[in-house]
């Protein structure tokens, strides 16, 4: 069963997702399923956060003070894209109230 993904949410890649970063472009194949996927600058930086150390509240702060929006307008992208990697099994979460 998919988690919600929650403020207190620690995400961490799927060791199983081979990725690389090309002109800050993001690169990402899903060994598990032979699918790949894209995303552009602010995407790789989202996944370079995704280190099992930040939680998803971390994660929203630095995006929104590195690319200099609110925080209401960073958590919205940060859930959408984080909402994204876990529907398809790129990121796991940990550190949830109910684990």
């Amino acid at each position: 069963m998919k988690k919600t993904i929650r403020f207190e949410s620690i995400p961490i890649k799927n060791p199983d997702a081979a990725h690389r970063t090309i002109l800050s472009e993001l690169i990402i194949l899903n060994l598990d399923n032979g699918f790949y996927y894209s995303a552009n600058e602010v995407g790789a930086r989202l996944w370079e956060l995704c280190d099992g150390r930040r939680t998803v509240r971390d994660i929203i702060a630095l995006i929104s003070e590195e690319y200099e929006v609110t925080e209401e307008e960073a958590a919205g992208d940060v859930f959408d894209f984080l909402g994204d990697l876990h529907r398809e099994g790129l990121i796991t979460l940990e550190n949830e109230p109910d684990d």
